[in-house]
């Protein structure tokens, strides 16, 4: 299946009920990147349309932009493993979970990502960028997005701020408590951790050709609530059951 134009409601909605309810815009987070990059990673995935007059029924039902096209996270994963747009790694050199030394980082096959789909979905919601990685462990998360002199910008908030936006004039909000990357962390601090998570244990999922994601140390593997499954996971590709 690549795109499957849909023209009934009731036939649209067995597709939500498999997973196809993910705009681009959803899909484009989810998988961590930009919608332009999505787009081109996406351009043959598999995806249903909705027909013109679909579209228009459908959308009377909201006050806001709806999609056409909806794509299932599921599906998304496996085309994109399956077309190698998607490749994972580990790296486990003080012997974690192997047995052996793995002083290299080793590519886990396809077939197996593919075989436990559902898994593998798991630990790629669970991973995160570097970015990410340190915006959380410096006590911020992600507020909002906006678009400023023609660009978008992320801003993000202190797990610590105790703030009634109502009571806040704009310039004290953006100025004082809403902050962007650049002032969350600095490119050595970038450095520095992408360093540090090179020399321990990690799992690595490389979208497209520069972005990656991390499950990044045994502490977070301990923080995760799917510690056990995830541990499971590993020892079976660390032992060759794969």
């Amino acid at each position: 299946m690549n795109k499957i134009k849909i023209k009934d409601m009731k036939v649209f909605d067995k597709y939500i009920d498999e997973g196809f309810f993910s705009s681009i815009e959803d899909t484009a987070l989810f998988l961590g990147v930009s919608s332009t990059k999505a787009r081109g990673l996406l351009k043959h995935a598999p995806k249903i349309e909705l027909s013109e007059s679909l579209y228009h029924e459908y959308k009377q039902g909201f006050n806001t932009k709806v999609s056409s096209i909806y794509y299932s996270e599921k599906e998304v994963l496996k085309y994109l493993i399956s077309k190698n747009m998607i490749q994972v790694y580990y790296h486990d050199p003080r012997q974690s979970f192997t047995d052996k030394e793995v002083s290299q980082e080793t590519q886990i096959n396809n077939e197996y990502l593919l075989k436990d789909i559902s898994m593998t979905k798991t630990l790629f919601i669970v991973s995160q960028s570097i970015s990410n990685i340190l915006i959380e462990e410096s006590d911020y998360h992600f507020y909002f997005t906006e678009k400023r002199k023609g660009k978008l910008v992320d801003w993000y908030i202190s797990r610590d701020s105790d703030i009634d936006l109502f009571d806040v004039s704009g310039k004290e909000l953006y100025e004082n408590i809403l902050k962007t990357r650049n002032d969350v962390y600095t490119k050595s601090d970038y450095v520095k951790y992408t360093n540090m998570i090179k020399r321990g244990f990690y799992i690595r999922f490389q979208v497209g050709r520069s972005d990656n994601r991390y499950i990044h140390s045994i502490n977070q593997l301990k923080r995760s609530e799917q510690k056990r499954f995830i541990v499971e996971w590993i020892k079976n590709i660390a032992s060759d059951k794969w």
